[in-house]
Order: C-alpha cells, then sequence, then structure tokens
C-alpha cells in the first residue's frame, strides 16, 4: 500500500534544510501559578474513592494554571468540619496562601464538592453527582465536575471532559501488504481508550464536528479510509460507527478539516492529477452542498493538511512550492464568487520544513511541526504578532499538533521512537503521555 500513497502523505519526510533550534517562551495568562488546597476526599478507604480522588487532582493540577497546595493534616481537619463558619475561616486559607479551597466529599453514595473563593470569602457547593458504581461512567461524571470548577475559579469551561479521537494501527508490519487501522477514543488523561469506527482498513485523519450534537454522549466526525481501495473522507458519529463517504469527488480525498461554524470543509484531492486544496460546503443535516471547489493549486507542488481559521474566511495549510514543505495561508472568502486561486502568504519562515498547521480556536495561534537539527519539534505561529515560537523541546519527533476548545492545550503524536499521544498547556510545557503499548497511535484531534 506504501508505494500507492499520494506524494503528500511523504510531505512530512522531506527535510533539506535545518535551522538552529532556538526557544522563545509564549506568554500566557496571569492566573497560571492559582495556589488552590484540594482536601482529600472523604471517605477515601476503597480503590474507587482513591481513584475518584487522583482523578481531581489530575484535572486541577493539570489545567495549566493551578498549583495544588500539598495535603496538610491541619488544614484537612478544618476543610471537612461540618460548620461551614468554621471549615472556611478567611484568616486560615489566607495564611495558607490559597485562592481557592475545593472539598469533595461522599455521602450517602453522592459525590459533594464545595469550592470557597478565599479573596471573595464565598462558597460554591455543586450539584451532587450519584456514583455509579461504573468507573468509566464515573471518571465522565468527574471529568465534568472538574470542568466546573475550572469556570468557577477562572470563568472559562476546562477540557477536561473533552475526549481525543486518533487513529490507532495495533500491528505494525512493514511486510504486509493490508494496513489495519481504526479510529479510537479516549478520555483527556489517556483513560477509557476504546474503538469507535468499525471499518476493517486502514483508518486514519479524524476530525470532529466543531458544534455539539443534541445528545450530550455523542459526536459526529470524519476521517479517511483506504476501506475502497484509494483513500476516501466517509462521515459517521460515536453511536453509529459505520461511516458513509462523504465526497462524491474522484482521485484520492486526505486530510479533511471542519470549519469552526460546521458549515465547510477543507481537505485534498489529486483529481486534477496533483495533490490540491480544496473547500466544500457541508450541513450536518444534508451532507455536502453543491460541489467542491479548488481553493489552492500550483504547478508541480503539493499541498497538505488545511485548517480554518475560526471565522472561516482564511486557510492554512502546507505547500512544497518553495521545495521543502512550508505553512502559507489565503483567503477563502471571494474564492467561490471570483473563482481565482488566492494569493498565498507564507507564514512559516524560520524553518523550510514545515507540517500540519492547526488553527487555534480563538483564531490567535496556530501550532505546526517543524524539524530542527534533525528533530521534528512543536511550534506556535502568534497570528497578531507575525512570530514563531518554538514550543516543545527534548529527543523524539513530535507532528500533529491539535489544539483543544480552550487554545490552551493541545495534543500531538511522536513518531521516534514511538508513534504515542502526548497532551501539554501553555502554561505549565510539561507533556504528559497518554498512551502505551505497540503499534501506531497518531493523528490526535479533541472532541470540541
Amino acid at each position: 500500500m506504501l508505494k500507492n500513497l499520494p506524494k503528500l502523505l511523504f510531505i512530512m519526510f522531506i527535510g533539506l534544510l535545518q535551522a538552529e533550534e532556538i526557544v522563545v517562551h509564549l506568554p500566557v495568562d496571569n492566573d497560571k501559578n492559582c495556589l488552590v488546597y484540594l482536601a482529600k476526599l472523604r471517605p477515601c478507604e476503597i480503590p474507587l474513592q482513591q481513584t475518584i480522588f487522583d482523578t481531581l487532582v489530575y484535572d486541577i493540577s493539570h489545567n495549566g494554571r493551578t498549583t495544588l497546595i500539598p495535603i496538610n493534616e491541619t488544614l484537612q481537619y478544618t476543610a471537612h468540619l461540618d460548620d461551614p463558619e468554621e471549615a472556611f475561616k478567611v484568616k486560615i486559607w489566607k495564611d495558607a496562601n490559597a485562592r481557592y479551597v475545593i472539598v469533595p466529599k461522599i455521602v450517602r453514595g453522592e459525590l459533594q464538592v464545595k469550592v470557597f473563593d478565599v479573596n471573595t470569602a464565598t462558597l460554591k457547593t455543586l450539584h451532587p453527582y450519584m456514583l455509579t458504581g461504573d468507573l468509566s461512567q464515573d471518571m465522565r461524571g468527574l471529568h465534568k465536575i472538574s470542568d466546573v470548577i475550572h469556570e468557577i475559579m477562572y470563568g472559562t469551561p476546562g477540557i477536561a471532559s473533552k475526549r481525543i479521537l486518533y487513529s490507532y494501527q495495533p500491528k505494525v508490519d512493514p511486510e504486509s501488504q493490508v494496513w489495519h487501522a481504526e479510529i479510537w477514543e479516549m478520555e483527556y488523561d489517556g483513560k477509557n481508550a476504546r474503538q469507535v469506527t468499525e471499518e476493517n482498513h486502514y483508518t486514519i485523519s479524524p476530525s470532529v464536528f466543531p458544534l455539539p450534537s443534541s445528545d450530550s454522549n455523542n459526536y459526529h466526525f470524519m476521517y479517511v479510509t483506504y476501506k475502497q481501495g484509494q483513500p476516501r473522507i466517509y462521515f459517521a458519529s460515536r453511536k453509529a460507527p459505520k461511516g458513509r463517504p462523504l465526497v462524491p469527488l474522484r482521485g484520492n480525498q486526505l486530510l479533511p478539516s471542519f470549519a469552526k461554524k460546521g458549515d465547510k470543509i477543507a481537505f485534498i484531492s489529486d483529481v486534477g492529477g496533483r495533490a490540491d486544496l480544496f473547500v466544500q460546503s457541508f450541513s450536518i443535516e444534508r451532507g455536502v452542498l453543491g460541489k467542491p471547489i479548488q481553493a489552492y493549486t500550483f504547478p508541480g507542488a503539493v499541498q497538505a493538511s488545511p485548517t480554518f481559521s475560526p471565522d472561516g474566511s482564511k486557510l492554512a495549510f502546507v505547500c512544497d512550492k518553495s521545495g521543502t514543505p512550508r505553512v502559507y495561508l489565503i483567503d477563502i472568502a471571494e474564492i467561490s464568487k471570483t473563482r481565482k486561486i488566492p494569493e498565498a502568504v507564507l507564514i512559516s519562515k524560520k524553518n523550510r520544513d514545515n507540517t500540519a498547521p492547526s488553527w487555534s480556536p480563538d483564531g490567535k495561534k496556530i501550532a505546526y511541526s517543524a524539524k530542527i537539527n534533525g528533530v521534528r519539534q512543536i511550534w506556535i505561529y502568534d497570528v497578531e504578532a507575525g512570530e514563531e515560537w518554538q514550543l516543545t523541546v527534548g529527543l523524539g519527533d513530535k507532528e500533529n499538533p491539535t489544539w483543544a476548545p480552550d487554545s490552551f492545550h493541545l495534543a500531538y503524536n511522536t513518531t521516534s521512537p514511538t508513534f504515542d499521544i502526548f497532551v501539554l498547556n501553555l502554561g505549565q510545557r510539561e507533556p504528559k503521555k497518554l498512551t502505551e503499548g505497540p503499534g501506531k497511535k497518531h493523528y490526535p484531534t479533541f472532541e470540541q
């Protein structure tokens, strides 16, 4: 199969020129070191209770803005006093340098959580969550509680309840003529991994529909599968894993991406003889609308990895028209009217071997992979400042960055020494490995 893949699938391996590795730290908000005391769960005597507490610790300590105060016997005793006036005396918690106090407690099978704002002396009690005893279901409930806590503390929803989709190829056999991979999902912390698609063929590049489903436990997504021989874009949902072909266009179809409003998709196709960039109008109710429009082509060049700006007026993508793959921007707002190929503006100027751009939901950043001294690292392009910054360091190639809905966390996959998925945030910048075991785990994307 490898010999039949289009040229664009090899674009990630081209590396003619390299740059000196320079790390420039991105500015982040001032709340990243907010000190929080998370009281140990009571009771915490059995494995399930310890898992509940550990999940809260993970979610809160990895949000990129919070530093947890170590458990202290005196503070622990105080936090769990029955009288709120005694448990949440402002002076006690100010002396402990706490900005917030979070107190979880299990009462008759219910998880009850209180959040105390020390600065305003305000106590909020979350809606109780009835534990089911089903670990996967309860973990989902806990992640949602963590997101509510995040919104109380920082005014924006957390992303702990957002699942990550990815392509998983369990066995990697270079001699095999048929590759098998499916789309899988996992929780934000890497737990509860499960297979989503049932194509029984090579299936990659998931892209989640950006608008919520009427069923909070469901989502729609598209992906590329080789079940017809050629790579084709399919559309499915979490609860209907048998997908259907989406784009009625001949040729290979690859690397699909949704616009944030859900009204357009971008993808790559070689229907014209080379890998060009196309845009297709879309409706969740009716599917594709009209014919796809060729958004960009260049003689002798390959296009790849389109990603929309949040308002849908621009696309960032990869093109090798200068000899090596680099990231360009085009304005697509007038393409449907003028039918003219727009001018492509180069944005990845510091490095000449760039792949897989991903536009942040807030529109301020574009993440991409760049080869530095022989190793692929994740870089950030600041859209407003027009500057590029290196985010990751260290050994191991890092590719396919993808933003979480908060534009603060992102996931990516390594390709050496293993194909695994990591997540990090712009506050702490400490990568957390989410996957384990053999096989290829790649092309991550966040549920929106």
